[in-house]
């Protein structure tokens, strides 16, 4: 994955490299399975300077990859006495399919400089998930950091493909989502406790990125619930 917008069907998955920005957006409920993967368990198969990165390009292998993630979240439901050890094997098997028919074969040193700049640009958007409720402004940031607020600037828009006043807004609106879902807090209340500086503001960002007003997105998911629940019967 690198740059642009991905949308995901059912069926369909993504690989997202170590330090790659990305933000998960969805509007509609619905179920996705998220399988993080240290990076220590590819020791043996790294590039140079402990590296190592994955690419996917649809092929063969995509219909064993969906069904052994298949599997192991089924199994991983089910709770049965045993099945643990069996998502345990399933799992290494699906590292072993990484390795074999997605990791990237060799690099050539301007892609080792552009993963080092991703380190540092992974630490400053560590900070601003861990900080979004509170004012960033970029010079605020950069200064914690050690950078000129031009330098940061041009740091995100190179290596993360957005903006720096975008970012820390679409973490932002995305917690946003969940608190409109679960929470009984007014739009004003859920403004400011998510780092908006008004309910205004909320109002014109989430109007602009999701096309509705956050009430009629609250009142959408409200009147989707029942309908969620008669379907299981």
């Amino acid at each position: 994955m690198e740059g642009g917008v991905r949308q995901l069907k059912p069926g369909n998955f993504m690989i997202v490299n170590s330090n790659e920005i990305h933000a998960i957006d969805s509007l509609l409920p619905n179920e996705t399975i998220v399988i993080q993967i240290p990076l220590k368990l590819f020791e043996g198969y790294f590039l140079d300077e402990e590296f190592i990165w994955f690419v996917h390009e649809a092929g063969e292998a995509d219909e064993t990859f969906m069904e052994l993630v298949q599997e192991m979240w089924s199994l991983y439901s089910s709770q049965d006495y045993g099945s643990s050890l069996l998502v345990f094997s399933l799992f290494y098997r699906l590292l072993h399919l990484l390795v074999t028919e997605y990791r990237m074969p060799e690099v050539n040193p301007a892609f080792l400089r552009r993963n080092k700049n991703l380190d540092k640009l992974s630490m400053i958007t560590a900070y601003l998930q861990n900080h979004y409720a509170k004012e960033l402004s970029l010079e605020y940031v950069a200064m914690q950091f050690g950078y000129s607020p031009t330098h940061l600037s041009r740091m995100f828009q190179s290596y993360a493909g957005i903006t720096y006043r975008d970012y820390p807004q679409s973490v932002r609106l995305e917690h946003t989502l969940k608190d409109l879902k679960t929470g009984d807090q007014s739009i004003l209340e859920t403004a400011l406790q998510n780092g908006f500086p008004s309910g205004k503001a909320l109002t014109r960002a989430f109007k602009k990125k999701y096309g509705m007003l956050p009430g009629e997105y609250r009142e959408m998911v409200r009147a989707a619930a029942p309908q969620r629940k008669d379907d299981k019967k």
